[in-house]
C-alpha cells in the first residue's frame, strides 16, 4: 500500500486535475443551460457565471493539483536519494593510513566527487551542474580548508575535519 507512494501521489494529482476540469465544465454547462431557459436571474448574469465557473474552476483544479504533484515528486526524489546513499559504502572522515586515494597526474581525484555546495557530481564531469564550480577549484579549496580547519581531540587524540563539531569519542570541538 505504501510502496511507491510518490508515483501514486503524482497519479492522484493528475486524476484530481482531470476530475476537477470535467466537473467545472459540466457545472458551467448546467449554469449556461439555465441561462438559456431563463432560470434564476437574468440571462447575462448566468452566462457570465457559467463561463466563470468553467474558467476559474479549471484553473483552480490545475493549481490545486500542483501541490499534490509536488509532494509526490519530492517523495520520489527523496526515495531516489535514499536508494543512492544506501548503495554507497560507509566512509570515514579520515581514510585508513597507507590507503591513498587514486588520483590523476594533476592530483584531481578520479571518480565521483562532492562539490562545496553539497551536490554529488558524477565521475567524468569537471564542473558542478548546480553552482558551476570547477573540480580543480573545489579540490584545491577543500584541501586547503581541511588542512587549516582540522582539529585534534584533546580527549582521544583523533584528528577530525574542521566541519566535525563533536569527536566520535563524544568530546566537543574546543573553541
Amino acid at each position: 500500500m505504501y510502496r511507491n507512494i510518490g508515483e501514486k501521489c503524482k497519479g492522484l494529482a493528475v486524476v484530481s486535475f482531470i476530475l476537477g476540469v470535467v466537473t467545472s465544465v459540466i457545472w458551467g454547462i448546467v449554469v449556461l443551460r439555465q441561462a438559456s431557459h431563463g432560470y434564476y436571474g437574468t440571462e447575462t448574469s448566468l452566462i457570465f457565471r457559467g463561463i466563470a465557473i468553467i474558467v476559474f474552476g479549471s484553473l483552480g483544479s490545475w493549481i490545486g493539483s500542483w501541490a499534490l504533484y509536488c509532494i509526490g515528486d519530492t517523495n520520489c526524489v527523496v526515495n531516489g536519494l535514499e536508494n543512492y546513499l544506501a548503495s554507497k559504502p560507509f566512509a570515514l572522515d579520515n581514510p585508513v593510513e597507507g590507503k591513498a586515494e587514486q588520483t590523476r597526474k594533476d592530483s584531481t581525484p578520479i571518480g565521483p566527487w562532492t562539490c562545496i555546495c553539497g551536490y554529488k557530481v558524477d565521475k567524468g564531469k569537471n564542473a558542478c551542474p548546480v553552482c558551476g564550480r570547477s573540480r580543480e577549484s573545489v579540490v584545491r579549496t577543500t584541501s586547503q580548508a581541511a588542512r587549516s580547519s582540522a582539529w585534534k581531540c584533546p580527549s582521544c587524540g583523533r584528528e577530525n575535519q574542521g566541519y566535525v563539531t563533536t569527536c566520535p569519542c563524544g568530546q566537543a570541538k574546543p573553541q
